[in-house]
């Protein structure tokens, strides 16, 4: 369950790195591009899992179809972080063997407006 996962990095400071922004061309911008594990599990099953949302997880019967999976399951675990008020975790550096999992535009638009009404205080 999503929200008994979560509910144990709360308050955690995370010790993964992010590149909260990058100037390109005097505008902010936000990436939100998460590491992922992929695993043969069975013949027929790939495994996905993000070390960064260690909640998220999610597999397909190849590596395209398990990586097509996983950005729908990326996006939903940051649409529930942002729905239950918890902390949008950021994602870290990829380590070799990892692929990466970009989340989809819209939701990434969502996440960085989160992110910067939080910091915002108000």
């Amino acid at each position: 369950m999503v929200d008994a996962a979560v509910s144990k990095t709360v308050g955690a400071q995370s010790p993964c790195r992010f590149e909260s922004g990058l100037r390109h061309q005097g505008k902010f911008t936000m990436r939100f591009v998460y590491p992922a594990q992929l695993e043969r599990y069975s013949e027929n099953e790939v495994v996905v899992s993000f070390r960064d949302v260690p909640w998220c997880h999610t597999s397909g019967v190849d590596v395209d179809e398990a990586l097509a999976e996983a950005a729908d399951a990326l996006e939903e675990a940051i649409a529930g972080c942002i729905n239950h008020g918890y902390p949008i975790p950021m994602p870290s550096a990829s380590l070799p063997g990892e692929h990466l999992v970009a989340l989809p535009i819209d939701m990434a638009a969502k996440a960085a407006l989160a992110l910067a009404f939080r910091a915002s205080d108000l």
